[in-house]
């Protein structure tokens, strides 16, 4: 993502896929004085660069010139000038592509920009994951629940409070694939099961997740799923198990002690082997969900299949 910095403030800035400045309190960011126009500039990002756009009555000054009602590309190292006051130059730091960020509301302000699945503070030990659902839209997985992401919306993790802003050029219609329907989940399990391996089918293309750990969670899920099913539960019901009973469960497969800690990293090692499996791993990051402590395997369409004692599955 693009910054400029104020050279005089020191102030950090992550321009927007279009961001407004002037005078006016109708801008992202506002800058003050009798020489700055009430809607003074617009930075844009269009055909993958960034461009500078006067709009003011004074001008504005570019790399030491002035241009007025004119557009500039940006490049970093490039200064920017609104007015004849010190406080209005700004440096263009970086003119990456904008993408969705958090920012503390901290006086120290720490930035995390989102990938297609980030996790803080690290991939080792995540306190909470970020990932995009099949509908685009950004999640957070906080180890209790699972919250769908609006825009300025307020977070409270690692003792700070964050605000998520979405930050994304969308020129076009996003064509999404109606994949869930297709879907079907295989597993495929040793005689003693203490081998778990998974793949996902979708039409005629096969996603191999292998054999982790984590699908000893997923398996869990899917039969709390199963039973469910059988029961003829209704479909917002299906599924649901609690963290406790699912630790509970888990440690009597794997004969070692678990703790929500273990189940968290291995939902987190998931749902990042889900990103990287292409074509279509993405629009399953929402496969297992959450609810006030309790979680569940999304999917109805799939099938667990044992060998029996002669290796062949049945």
């Amino acid at each position: 993502m693009a910054i400029i910095k104020n050279l005089q403030t020191e102030e950090i800035v992550v321009l927007f896929s279009e961001h407004n400045f002037g005078r006016g309190k109708h801008n992202r960011t506002v800058v003050p004085g009798n020489d700055i126009s009430k809607s003074h500039a617009v930075v844009s990002f269009v055909d993958n660069a960034w461009y500078l756009a006067d709009q003011s009555s004074n001008g504005t000054l570019f790399k030491g010139k002035r241009i007025n009602h004119l557009s500039m590309k940006l490049a970093a190292g490039n200064q920017i000038q609104f007015g004849q006051e010190q406080d209005t130059i700004w440096l263009v730091l970086n003119v990456n592509p904008p993408i969705c960020f958090l920012e503390s509301l901290s006086e120290n302000k720490e930035i995390i920009e989102l990938s297609t699945y980030s996790a803080y503070p690290n991939e080792e030990s995540p306190e909470v994951s970020f990932y995009r659902t099949a509908d685009n839209r950004w999640h957070v997985d906080n180890g209790l629940q699972t919250i769908a992401l609006t825009h300025g919306q307020s977070l409270f993790f690692a003792d700070k409070e964050w605000c998520f802003y979405e930050n994304e050029v969308l020129d076009q219609t996003l064509c999404i694939p109606e994949i869930s329907v297709e879907t079907c989940f295989l597993f495929s399990l040793s005689v003693d099961e203490e081998e778990v391996a998974i793949k996902i089918k979708i039409n005629n293309l096969e996603l191999d997740l292998g054999q982790h750990t984590y699908n000893q969670v997923l398996l869990a899920l899917a039969r709390k799923r199963q039973a469910d099913l059988e029961k003829g539960c209704q479909e917002t019901e299906l599924g649901w198990i609690s963290m406790e009973k699912l630790t509970f469960l888990l440690g009597k497969e794997l004969l070692k002690e678990i703790d929500n800690y273990y189940v968290n990293l291995q939902i987190h090692r998931l749902r990042k082997r889900l990103m990287e499996l292409n074509p279509f791993g993405h629009l399953l990051s929402n496969v297992i969900e959450r609810r006030n402590g309790e979680l569940r395997f999304e999917h109805n369409n799939f099938r667990i299949n044992k060998e029996n004692a002669i290796g062949s599955l049945n």
